[in-house]
């Protein structure tokens, strides 16, 4: 089930990003520029959370190794 699970969701991530290339080659130069500015203010944001979560589950690791 887990193999699953990743395969599942590698498979929605590369969608996503197909869907995000899709769009930013459709529209119209000065809308795109706007546009990606906007995907680079969310993907700063979310690399922020994900690191964080990343030093959580590492700091758990070392505790539950030791």
């Amino acid at each position: 089930m887990i193999v699953y699970s990743q395969k599942n969701s590698e498979y929605k991530k590369q969608n996503t990003l197909l869907q995000v290339k899709f769009k930013a080659l459709s529209m119209e130069e000065k809308y795109a520029d706007l546009w990606w500015d906007a995907m680079q203010d969310i993907v700063q944001k979310y690399i922020g959370k994900v690191y964080i979560r990343y030093e959580i589950n590492e700091r758990m690791y070392k505790h539950t190794i030791s």
